[in-house]
């Protein structure tokens, strides 16, 4: 009698558990397609009317700026040098 009891008592437990299991699931899938979709559309607005990222093409162009900027320092740095190597010989003839 107690026997039956429990096993009744545990297969009981065991059928409310296995629906909360697949709520969770559920739960859980609707929850993760959800955000999927989102991420695909927030996608979507990250770019521009030819569908290239708006990101991508910012770094692109703070690496183009990054790139001049180098070039603009190397130059001036070499202009310096001159400058001071040509003091340099002005102040050695005196």
């Amino acid at each position: 009698m107690q026997a039956k009891s429990f096993r009744e008592k545990h297969d009981e437990i065991r059928k409310q558990e296995e629906v909360k299991f697949k709520e969770i699931k559920t739960n859980f899938t609707n929850h993760y397609e959800n955000i999927k979709v989102q991420m695909t559309k927030d996608s979507a607005s990250m770019c521009d009317e030819n569908g290239v990222n708006e990101i991508t093409k910012e770094n692109n162009m703070l690496e183009e700026k990054y790139e001049e900027l180098l070039k603009e320092i190397e130059e001036k740095t070499e202009l310096m040098t001159k400058e001071i190597g040509s003091k340099e010989e002005g102040t050695q003839k005196i």
